[in-house]
């Protein structure tokens, strides 16, 4: 499987959906938010149209076609976190996808409100989207708060920011990653599942299988990173290269193995497998 498979056609077209479906909602939100904030209105679309690969979107669709909603809310949950960890409290970043970020753009405090917008109007994206599914979208808020919030994403972030649990481990590493990284991948899949309307033990496995890439997703991130960010928050830091490159093969191999045990309709997940593999950025 190549590298260039985010460009495929039919990842280009999924990634078409969701963009014009986050257009649509923004087109239909845009007087609401600009009677309060012009400025705010810009900072969030700045972020939120700033060209991201869409790997989440793509990859809540490639679970269920018809996920598009589900799949735009969780870009606006990614969008927030990248704007929250380019702060200067955070990561202070001043580039973001070649361009400054947005606190560098619109200020500190606009940009921390940006992402605290792009939070909360998922969860509105969610309940007018499957208005008329109300079990769904309880379940599917139910899932993102979880997975982004405290015990998920925002947890990891602190973990990460060693206010948490010591970065002395690989396993203390594995952790971190778990929570910041690949609960918010898992949720793609295991959301898709959601929506789809399946089975309590095949949205499990959903998970399982999405937590699994998420992880072999942050794996090659350090790889790519190497000797430049050789910090107690990477596998590098414990691992050689070669011990880290036969983790993500091991790690892969496990996905694989759970994702060939659910019907084939699934089986358009493995691509992102290896096309993570591959990936040089």
């Amino acid at each position: 499987m190549s590298a260039d498979y985010l460009q495929s056609s039919d990842v280009l077209d999924a990634v078409e959906a969701v963009e014009a479906y986050l257009q649509l909602h923004f087109r239909h939100r845009k007087s609401a938010i600009q009677d309060v904030s012009p400025q705010l209105f810009d900072s969030v679309q700045y972020s939120l149209f700033s060209g991201g690969k869409r790997f989440r979107p793509a990859l809540c669709l490639a679970t269920f076609a018809k996920a598009v909603p589900w799949a735009a809310a969780v870009e606006m949950v990614h969008t927030y976190s990248l704007i929250h960890d380019d702060l200067p409290c955070m990561d202070n970043d001043d580039l973001r996808r070649g361009q400054p970020t947005n606190h560098k753009k619109f200020g500190e405090a606009l940009a921390l409100l940006a992402g605290d917008g792009l939070l909360t109007e998922s969860f509105l994206l969610i309940s007018e989207a499957y208005r008329e599914r109300p079990a769904v979208a309880t379940e599917l808020v139910a899932l993102l708060a979880r997975s982004a919030g405290l015990s998920g994403m925002v947890g990891g972030q602190a973990m990460d920011m060693g206010l948490g649990l010591a970065l002395n481990s690989p396993v203390a590493v594995e952790k971190v990653h778990l929570n910041k990284t690949a609960e918010l991948i898992s949720i793609c899949i295991e959301g898709a599942g959601v929506v789809e309307g399946a089975s309590r033990e095949t949205q499990q496995r959903l998970r399982e299988i999405g937590l699994t890439l998420g992880l072999c997703f942050q794996i090659k991130d350090d790889i790519i990173d190497g000797e430049q960010d050789k910090t107690a928050k990477s596998f590098l830091f414990y691992l050689s290269q070669k011990e880290t490159e036969l983790l993500l093969q091991q790690k892969t191999q496990q996905g694989l193995e759970k994702l060939s045990d659910l019907p084939i309709a699934y089986h358009e997940l493995s691509p992102f497998f290896h096309y993570n593999l591959e990936r040089t950025k």
